[in-house]
């Protein structure tokens, strides 16, 4: 009995699973602030519409290309509210990008299908 609950929990796992794709855009670009690249920066894309956020870390030119999953580059498509930290959102004394780029982020991009870049120059001041 207990491996026909099991074999139906997976039934009913799979066929929820079944026509859930969603449609990504790869997303790239460059992160600077006040001219110069932002490096080890987490740039975070947050659907508007609800769903999975999709994220990169910046290296040392500032460039990022972002993830949705472990298996999946890019981000959903539509409009999303893009944060910017250096990942010190805890200690915001310590956190050089200002709020309106992250806690309280005015940035957004709409990804469309296909390759998206969105360069982003955040101003310190």
């Amino acid at each position: 009995m207990r491996h026909m609950l099991i074999g139906a929990a997976a039934a009913v796992f799979f066929a929820a699973g079944c026509g859930s794709e969603v449609e990504l855009g790869g997303v790239d670009g460059r992160v600077t602030m006040d001219g110069q690249p932002l490096p080890d920066a987490l740039v975070r894309f947050n659907p508007e519409q609800g769903g999975r956020p999709a994220q990169g870390i910046t290296d040392a030119d500032g460039r990022y290309t972002l993830d949705y999953s472990a298996n999946s580059e890019g981000a959903l498509v539509g409009v999303a509210k893009v944060m910017i930290t250096t990942g010190s959102l805890e200690a915001p004394d310590r956190e050089p990008v200002p709020k309106r780029y992250n806690l309280q982020s005015e940035l957004r991009a709409d990804v469309q299908s296909g390759n998206n870049t969105f360069d982003f120059d955040l101003q310190s001041k």
